[in-house]
């Protein structure tokens, strides 16, 4: 190594360990300010009940949970609207949408011969599902006892029930073409004073597992109907209604 090289390395070592406290003399750091506002802990604590939100009036909060589905005593009866392409099957629990089959949607189709020969079944949605598809689910002043009257219509269904308020809660199914299902969800208030209502959720459904299998010891679904079964069964809801 000649000295030319001896002196570069030397310099380079000396400007790395002045490099350091030459930045911090240069720009020193700036020390954090100490918080003077900082609010104490529980030093207001708030009186129990003072500012405990209301209820909503004629609304019940006992019984059924927000976001459970009634289970009603009373026979399942079922409905079925079809056309050629889809099959809908609406109940009397929960005044929704059972189930939908895709008629020409096999359950399953197997990538080659030898694996398995085709199912006869069909791709379906909402199967075993907790609740019916567009089921208004909440407390029990949303659904009473949980039971609808179902009245076939001109190629749809119409779901309607008296509240325990007095409300009405009347769903009108219409099915369409082209994989189409309208429905209008409506309450209806035949008093001539306001009703007050509590918080509400509309289920629109879910997808079926294809098959259940064991992983880590844990049995959950695996796969879904997600091929073209998933696509043209868009339920459509009016919007405003």
């Amino acid at each position: 190594m000649d000295r030319k090289s001896v002196i570069v390395l030397v310099i380079s070592f000396i400007l790395l360990m002045i490099w350091y406290p030459l930045m911090n003399r240069l720009y020193p750091p700036q020390p954090i300010p100490q918080r003077t506002n900082s609010v104490p802990g529980a030093a207001n604590p708030t009186a129990a009940g003072t500012n405990a939100p209301a209820t909503a009036s004629g609304a019940s909060t006992s019984g059924v949970q927000a976001g459970a589905l009634v289970k009603s005593d009373a026979p399942d009866e079922l409905v079925v609207v079809e056309n050629d392409n889809v099959r809908c099957t609406f109940t009397s629990h929960g005044g929704g949408l059972k189930l939908v089959e895709l008629k020409n949607y096999p359950e399953s189709v197997a990538c080659r011969v030898k694996n398995g020969s085709p199912t006869e079944k069909v791709a379906t949605l909402n199967t075993k599902a907790l609740a019916p598809a567009f089921a208004l689910i909440g407390s029990e002043a949303l659904q009473g006892d949980g039971n609808f009257t179902l009245t076939r219509t001109n190629g749809g269904v119409r779901a309607e029930k008296t509240l325990p308020s007095g409300a009405r809660l009347v769903k009108e199914f219409q099915l369409g073409t082209n994989y189409l299902l309208s429905v209008i969800v409506r309450l209806e208030n035949p008093a001539a004073q306001p009703l007050e209502l509590p918080a509400q959720e509309l289920v629109i459904g879910t997808a079926t597992p294809l098959v259940l299998s064991e992983v880590g010891g844990v049995e959950g679904p695996v796969g879904a109907n997600a091929r073209p079964a998933a696509t043209p069964a868009g339920l459509s809801v009016p919007s405003g209604r």
